[in-house]
C-alpha cells in the first residue's frame, strides 16, 4: 500500500508560478453546499495548474437555484484569482466600523451651529418603535434548466484594467446659481462654500440634522455598517466604507412615513422618521473637498428582499455603471439576466450585485451646468464609480 501512494504521488501535478504574459483560464464548479476552482496558464502548448480555490456556501446561498450557485461559482473564483490574472488595487481595508454610541459622543462633544436653537420637543407621540424583521418576498425566480455542473474558461480577454472611474448618467440638482457667486467665485467647489453652512456638504431645513445624524439613522437601524480609512498616498482622501446589511420598506418601518422614532442612544435631535431615513441614504457625504465611498452588501442582506423604488432611485446616482465591469463579470450578468423574471423598474444589476455580494467604490464631486446661455446655471453632484477587484 505504501508503495502504491508513493507511486500516485509521484504523478501528482505540481502548482507552478504564475507567468504574468501566459494565456490563462479558470475552471469552476458548483454544487449544493461547496464550489471550487482551478486556475491554469498555458506554456509551450501545454496545461500547468497554477492555483485551486474553494468555498462553502453559506445558508442562503445553498437555497439558490443550480444556475445561480454555478454563476456564484465564476464570480467568486474569478475574484479570487485576481491576484494572477490582472494587476489588482491596494490590499483589503481592515475596516473598523463605527459604533452606535460614538454618534452619541459627537452629538454631545461638537456643534455646527449655535446653541441657541430649539430642538425638536419630546412629545408623547414620539414614541419609539422597534424594528421589524425583514419578511418580504422578492418575486424574482430563477428558471431554466439546471444543469449538473459547469467551466468556465476565463481568458485573457478579461484582462483588461478596471481601475478608471466612469461617471454615471445621472446628475443630482443642488441649487440655481445666483449672479452674485457666479461673479465671485471661481470653482463649484467654492459656490458650495459660499452656499452651505461650514463643513456641510447640502442644505438641510433643520439645523440639526447635520451629516452625523443621518449617518446615525443608517447606524441606528442596523441598515448599514460605516467605517473610515485614509489613503496612503493621499492623506487628504478618505475612503468611507458602506456596507449595506438591510433596506428598510415602509410596511417594516411599522407607521405612517411622518412618525418618529427615538435613537437607541442619546443625540440631538433625538427623534427621526422614514423621510429622514430615505434622505439619510441620499447624503453619502463627508466634510472632506475628496468624497470617495466603498459600497458592498453584507452577507446577511436579505436576497429575496422587495426593494422600494426609493433605492431603485438612488442606484441611479450611487449604483455602479455597468461600463466598470470586467469582462467576465459582464458575461456572468448576462447568464443570470437571462435566467431570472425581468421587472421593468428595478434593473437586474441591482440584483445580480446584491446575490454575487459584488463592491465598487462611488466618488462624487460639484459640477456647473448650463447648456445654453438661455439657461439658468445650476450647480450638481455629479457621480462616477470604479470596479473594486479585492474586497
Amino acid at each position: 500500500l505504501i508503495r502504491q501512494i508513493k507511486n500516485y504521488a509521484k504523478e501528482i501535478p505540481c502548482l507552478h508560478l504564475a507567468s504574468p504574459l501566459a494565456f490563462k483560464g479558470v475552471e469552476t464548479d458548483g454544487s449544493d453546499i461547496r464550489y471550487g476552482g482551478i486556475l491554469k496558464q498555458l506554456i509551450d502548448n501545454k496545461e500547468q495548474l497554477v492555483q485551486y480555490t474553494s468555498g462553502t456556501c453559506n445558508n442562503a446561498q445553498r437555497n439558490y437555484a443550480t444556475i445561480k450557485k454555478e454563476i456564484l461559482a465564476i464570480v467568486l473564483c474569478v475574484k479570487k484569482f485576481q491576484s494572477d490574472l490582472k494587476t489588482t488595487m491596494a490590499s483589503k481595508p481592515k475596516n473598523t466600523f463605527k459604533t452606535k454610541q460614538s454618534y452619541s459622543q459627537t452629538s454631545h462633544n461638537t456643534r455646527l451651529l449655535p446653541q441657541t436653537i430649539t430642538t425638536i420637543p419630546n412629545e408623547k407621540s414620539l414614541i419609539p418603535v422597534p424594528a421589524k424583521p425583514l419578511t418580504t418576498i422578492y418575486a424574482n425566480i430563477v428558471k431554466g434548466e439546471k444543469p449538473t455542473s459547469s467551466q468556465a474558461i476565463i481568458t485573457q480577454k478579461y484582462n483588461k484594467p478596471t481601475n478608471k472611474h466612469i461617471q454615471g448618467d445621472y446628475s443630482e440638482f443642488l441649487l440655481t446659481i445666483e449672479l452674485e457667486f457666479q461673479r465671485n467665485c471661481q470653482t463649484p467647489l467654492e459656490i458650495a462654500q459660499r452656499v452651505f453652512h461650514n463643513g456641510w456638504n447640502f442644505d438641510s431645513t433643520h439645523p440639526f440634522k447635520t451629516q452625523i445624524f443621518y449617518e446615525y439613522i443608517l447606524v441606528d437601524t442596523d441598515s448599514i455598517k460605516i467605517s473610515l480609512k485614509t489613503d496612503l498616498k493621499n492623506p487628504f482622501l478618505t475612503t468611507h466604507t458602506s456596507v449595506s446589511k438591510k433596506i428598510i420598506t415602509i410596511p417594516e418601518w411599522g407607521q405612517s412615513p411622518h412618525s418618529y422614532r427615538y435613537f437607541s442612544s442619546s443625540f440631538d435631535p433625538p427623534t427621526y422618521n422614514y423621510f429622514d431615513y430615505m434622505d439619510a441614504a441620499f447624503l453619502f457625504q463627508n466634510i472632506e473637498n475628496k468624497h470617495s465611498w466603498f459600497f458592498c452588501f453584507d452577507k446577511t442582506f436579505n436576497n429575496n428582499k422587495i426593494l422600494p423604488y426609493w433605492f431603485i432611485d438612488w442606484w441611479l446616482f450611487y449604483g455602479p455603471h455597468d461600463a466598470i465591469l470586467p469582462n467576465s463579470i459582464t458575461d456572468a450578468l448576462v447568464t443570470f439576466s437571462n435566467h431570472i423574471e425581468k421587472n421593468p423598474l428595478c434593473p437586474t444589476i441591482i440584483t445580480f450585485f446584491i446575490h454575487c455580494r459584488l463592491s465598487w467604490i462611488m466618488y462624487w464631486d460639484y459640477s456647473i451646468c448650463q447648456p445654453t446661455p438661455n439657461h439658468l446655471p445650476a450647480l450638481y453632484n455629479f457621480f462616477l464609480t470604479k470596479w473594486w477587484n479585492n474586497y
